[in-house]
């Protein structure tokens, strides 16, 4: 395997065109938050000799683990680790990916487990669609580096619903958090046509709202598996130092292109699984940002 570094950057983030099984020399030791959403095992070809998920699943695990141990070794003393992954079924067995990374990361504590619902996914396998439920989440693994539960932690909170009728005096005047459960549409890629797409980008407004919720502006973040720059893009947007590694060539175009798109905040409700989505008017995040404008949290500050 290559160990040369191409680094590059892009408006103010850093991008090292290599393998993460083993780390730059210029990337900081004290980052503040990883964020990444892995290639799945069996799942995705990307068409490179050195990538991840095509070797046996042991392996996959293995390789895996060195790099949670990378990213241990380069963060900071309260530092956070977020995975974003799913269970996969191969040959009609089935395959608890996050369960098994949990065992497999290293000196990492996991200290939460959350979960990506879907709205908006493909429906289940024509092989199990009558012994299976659709499948409409991803699970969220957060891992501390200690028990401490001294990390970064900005709550997202939205309207209290019955705030003006609830005699109680109890209630947080900065509004109600969301739950565990947060509800996120799946990335859809663009028509064929436009080209210069990643095929298993993780949706911007997710990213934004566990950047948001595990950092703080300044802040130095991480993506081990940059894939199309997602993760670049929302450090951008909301004034962190991100630093990501991407091992195929061919993405770092379209990684350019993704940091530098607008981004526009989306209101805090549309991750509410408590709140009804039809009375929700989703925000285009695509949109360009109005200087100063912040998310719905800011109505409760």
């Amino acid at each position: 395997m290559s160990l040369e570094t191409d680094e590059i950057e892009i408006d103010g983030q850093t991008v090292y065109n290599q393998s993460a099984e083993q780390f730059p020399k210029t990337l900081p030791s004290d980052i503040d938050l990883v964020l990444t959403s892995p290639p799945y095992w069996d799942l995705k070809d990307y068409n490179n000799e050195n990538q991840i998920g095509q070797e046996s699943y042991e392996e996959y695990l293995d390789r895996m683990e060195t790099i949670w141990e990378n990213c241990y070794e380069n963060t900071s003393e309260d530092a956070l680790l977020i995975i974003i992954v799913n269970s996969r079924r191969r040959n009609k067995k089935f395959y608890d990916i996050p369960a098994d990374i949990s065992r497999n990361a290293g000196n990492w504590n996991l200290i939460e487990k959350m979960t990506w619902f879907k709205p908006n996914a493909m429906p289940i396998s024509h092989w199990y669609k009558d012994s299976l439920y659709d499948d409409k989440k991803e699970e969220i693994l957060i891992f501390a580096k200690n028990h401490n539960y001294e990390y970064t932690f900005n709550k997202i909170r939205v309207e209290q619903k019955y705030k003006d009728v609830d005699p109680r005096d109890n209630k947080d005047k900065k509004g109600r958090g969301i739950p565990n459960i947060i509800r996120c549409p799946s990335y859809k890629p663009p028509k064929i046509s436009e080209g210069n797409y990643h095929i298993a980008a993780f949706p911007d407004r997710l990213a934004y709202a566990l950047t948001y919720t595990y950092s703080n502006p300044g802040d130095k973040i991480l993506d081990p598996f940059l894939g199309s720059g997602t993760t670049l893009k929302i450090a951008r947007h909301t004034d962190r130092n991100g630093f990501g590694i991407e091992l195929n060539p061919d993405y770092i175009d379209l990684i350019e292109e993704r940091i530098k798109e607008d981004f526009k905040f989306p209101a805090w409700e549309e991750f509410d699984l408590l709140h009804d989505p039809d009375k929700i008017d989703p925000v285009d995040t695509r949109e360009e940002r109005r200087e100063g404008q912040d998310s719905s949290l800011s109505d409760f500050n």
